[in-house]
């Protein structure tokens, strides 16, 4: 059985293809006011929130991209308020139970329910 896709269906921009021209014109904005070096990261993590009591509660996952010494590009699965205080766990994969606090710096709408996020170290 084969299938024979539509001029229409050949015409329209896959999900993927829309994301990632989406990703090249942000990166093209925001690349003119970067200060320090980006260091592409290609890694799961997890964004969670820490309680009074020093626990951390899991909002949401997210892929990180890159990273500087001031912050890192996040794609996240959810919106994510500027100025929110996270804690960006990385999972053993690289570093052994590795954690750094951000803030959320901007958080824009990419396609579907994906949202690249921009954080800061907070330090």
């Amino acid at each position: 059985m084969s299938h024979t896709a539509s001029t229409t269906d050949q015409d329209q921009p896959t999900m993927l293809e829309t994301l990632e021209q989406r990703l090249r014109q942000r990166q093209a904005e925001i690349s003119e006011r970067r200060s320090d070096t980006r260091y592409p990261l290609d890694t799961g993590v997890t964004l969670t929130v820490e309680s009074e009591d020093g626990s951390h509660r899991s909002i949401s996952e997210a892929w990180a991209l890159d990273f500087s010494r001031g912050g890192m590009l996040l794609l996240a699965e959810r919106a994510l308020a500027i100025d929110d205080e996270l804690v960006v766990d990385f999972g053993s994969e690289l570093w052994d139970q590795f954690s750094a606090r951000v803030n959320v710096v901007h958080c824009a709408k990419l396609v579907g329910s994906i949202f690249r996020v921009g954080v800061r170290f907070v330090t």
